[in-house]
């Protein structure tokens, strides 16, 4: 029989009442055996794909049949069930660490090597989003895990040869950004009753006020400094974007974990770093060569900086919304160049 968690939840501010269309959306995942180079391929692609998070699935080949709740059999044999997600961060770590240079496989060796199964984070049992998890429970969980995205899962109790097991069905994702639709549709408001500690009356207030209230510092750093720094300061920072400003101290724009990550698939970043065919096929190491990926490379000229969106600090929260609904804009910034505006800022510092 099916077995999904919160099953029994029966509310208006569930998944499937607030985003009905959320399950027909097309759901970006890769198999356990996927390289580190094919996953991050998604994320350094640009905005025509523009991935918040990946879904990595494995293939459920330890039963035979499924019970179902009528009683009826299918078999699911090539079925593949969630078992963890990848981010942006998780791939830089895995490529390089920026603190301690010492790289567990001669890069770029790594990118092949390294599997999903290696670098994912695996999804744990109060981490499972059903359709009837409530937007409370699902805001709970980005604000302990820090990751804003989440497979919608149907998990599943099936018999196999050790017994019960629970199969884990992909039926959609959610990221912080599907929350943006809170704050500028109407419709879809006047179906929630409550998210947290807010009525919705109170969203209509928040929806009304200036993104200064939300806005966050833009931490930034001079366009001649190591790649090496820069990450290290955004990893410990715990942000995806830094402010890029010229030796004059003007801003010029930002790069993000998704930048960083087209750089390190760089074929020419290959060369820097002394590889050849041979040396990935026998992985041999070579710490050395490893450690001048970045300790010869600064931003300027290697990491493109990317083009920012400019906005008044007194913008509504629901225009700035609407704008960071475009996957384009994954981010704003307030004239001057000193603060940003994300969905994170919007979604999580007004309902959590």
């Amino acid at each position: 029989m099916y077995s999904t968690k919160f099953q029994n939840s029966n509310s208006d501010n569930d998944i499937i009442s607030i985003f009905p269309d959320i399950l027909n959306r097309s759901n970006l995942s890769v198999s356990t055996n996927a390289s580190l180079f094919q996953i991050a391929t998604f994320f350094a692609i640009g905005p025509n794909i523009y991935a918040n998070g990946i879904v990595v699935t494995d293939r459920f080949s330890n039963h035979t049949k499924s019970t179902k709740e009528n009683n009826s059999t299918e078999d699911n044999t090539n079925d593949e069930s969630v078992v963890g997600i990848v981010g942006g961060k998780d791939v830089i770590l895995n490529i390089i660490n920026p603190q301690l240079f010492e790289p567990k496989s001669y890069y770029p060796a790594c990118l092949y090597e390294k599997k999903g199964i290696n670098i994912m984070r695996k999804i744990v049992n109060d981490e499972i989003v059903g359709i009837n998890t409530t937007l409370n429970e699902i805001l709970e969980i980005f604000r302990r895990t820090k990751f804003a995205f989440i497979p919608i899962i149907e998990s599943i109790k099936v018999d196999n040869r050790d017994g019960n097991a629970l199969f884990h069905k992909l039926k959609g994702v959610l990221t912080v950004r599907d929350f943006l639709r809170l704050f500028i549709d109407t419709k879809i408001n006047m179906n929630v009753k409550s998210i947290k500690k807010y009525e919705i009356n109170n969203i209509e207030t928040i929806k009304n006020s200036h993104v200064s209230r939300i806005s966050s510092d833009l931490i930034s750093v001079r366009e001649d400094e190591f790649l090496k720094d820069a990450i290290s300061l955004m990893i410990n920072k715990g942000v995806r974007n830094l402010g890029i400003i010229d030796n004059n101290s003007k801003f010029s724009g930002i790069i993000n974990d998704r930048d960083i990550v087209e750089f390190l698939l760089n074929p020419a970043l290959r060369v820097i770093a002394g590889c050849n065919q041979d040396s990935i096929n026998t992985g041999e190491s070579n710490s050395n060569n490893d450690s001048k990926i970045l300790d010869e490379v600064k931003i300027k000229n290697n990491v493109e900086i990317s083009s920012v969106r400019e906005i008044d600090e007194n913008m509504l929260i629901k225009k700035a919304a609407e704008l960071l609904l475009d996957s384009t804009n994954p981010y704003l910034v307030l004239k001057g160049g000193g603060r940003i505006v994300t969905p994170w800022d919007i979604v999580m510092k007004d309902i959590i």
